[in-house]
């Protein structure tokens, strides 16, 4: 009888093949001729039926083995694998990279925007003799100049004491005679500016703090001795 073999697995050494009567027979690599071509599915053969078993299996000279495609080794596709992924997981990181650095990069030029506003509105508010404002503005403005420095930025206590105005806003209130309100805006500790040192000292003098009136005074002499 002829048929057409269903299907067949190498590892088994088990196939099925449908016959020409419409039943499918079972067979064993074992019962094909000695002469057969190595069955495989698809292939047209030759075989007696017995029962549900099929004997005596040949795969018919007309018959094309199929030609087998070549897997590729399991060592390129995980290398190919690990490569892409490599490439994917580099291209993020860049991109990453890239976009915190333009926040940073924004996030700095903000802050020294608002610095550079808040200045100017200092210097507005001292031209309408409105102190207690301006001194507002400037605790503002030193919380804007920590905020900078915290980025990698140096601002220092004496650029920002001399940009922020902070002396003009003490001698504003000592002619408003708020001579507390004048000694607390003043910054000396990191300030090395003889001409504003000595200017403080006499604020500082003014509103009852010896102890820095003298350190003011002191710090002035040793920086430019006259």
């Amino acid at each position: 009888m002829r048929g057409k073999i269903l299907e067949y697995t190498d590892t088994t050494s088990i196939g099925y093949i449908r016959g020409e009567d419409g039943s499918k027979y079972r067979f064993l690599a074992e019962e094909c001729t000695p002469t057969s071509p190595k069955p495989y599915t698809g292939a047209e053969a030759e075989f007696s039926p017995h029962g549900g078993e099929a004997k005596e299996v040949s795969v018919l000279p007309g018959s094309k083995q199929r030609e087998s495609v070549p897997t590729p080794k399991r060592s390129k596709k995980v290398f190919s694998t690990v490569m892409t992924l490599a490439a994917i997981f580099t291209i993020a990181a860049v991109a990453a990279v890239i976009i915190l650095s333009e926040r940073e990069h924004r996030k700095v030029k903000e802050l020294q925007d608002l610095y550079h506003s808040q200045i100017v509105e200092i210097a507005d508010l001292l031209k309408n003799g409105k102190c207690t404002q301006a001194a507002s503005v400037y605790s503002r403005a030193k919380t804007t100049r920590d905020a900078i420095y915290e980025t990698g930025l140096y601002y220092s206590f004496e650029s920002h004491a001399q940009q922020a105005h902070s002396l003009e806003i003490a001698e504003c209130f000592v002619e408003l005679h708020q001579l507390i309100n004048a000694t607390v805006v003043l910054e000396i500790d990191n300030v090395n500016d003889p001409e504003y040192l000595r200017k403080a000292s006499i604020i500082y003098a003014k509103g009852g703090n010896r102890l820095k009136a003298k350190e003011a005074a002191s710090k002035a002499q040793s920086l430019d001795p006259r």
